[in-house]
């Protein structure tokens, strides 16, 4: 198995609206699938989801600040805040289910 293969394996990490935090292994898709059969099952929405990527990007701080007045400062340029700067709509989309996600 390549290096790429076991990236891709990883799986994904989902913090539901009860608070449990669940790791599922696999492909992006099939774990993300698995989430979704998992809040259906249980009446929950995802908070939110994280990859290695995406844990890469907030700890490089590449992704977003929040002001206190609800803007967003990015890469030095500032603009109202709204669903395409978090990537689980992006992500729950890719399955069908961008409906799952509850938004902050």
């Amino acid at each position: 198995m390549g290096k790429s293969d076991a990236r891709d394996r990883r799986g994904v990490i989902a913090t539901y609206s009860n608070g449990q935090v669940r790791h599922v292994e696999g492909f992006r898709k099939a774990a993300l699938r698995d989430h979704a059969d998992y809040c259906d099952a249980r009446g929950l929405s995802i908070r939110s989801l994280s990859t290695p990527e995406t844990v890469l990007r907030d700890l490089q701080g590449a992704r977003i600040d929040l002001t206190e007045h609800g803007m967003l400062t990015w890469k030095s340029e500032t603009h109202v805040a709204t669903r395409v700067d978090y990537p689980e709509p992006v992500m729950l989309a890719k399955i069908g289910r961008a409906d799952l996600w509850e938004t902050p």
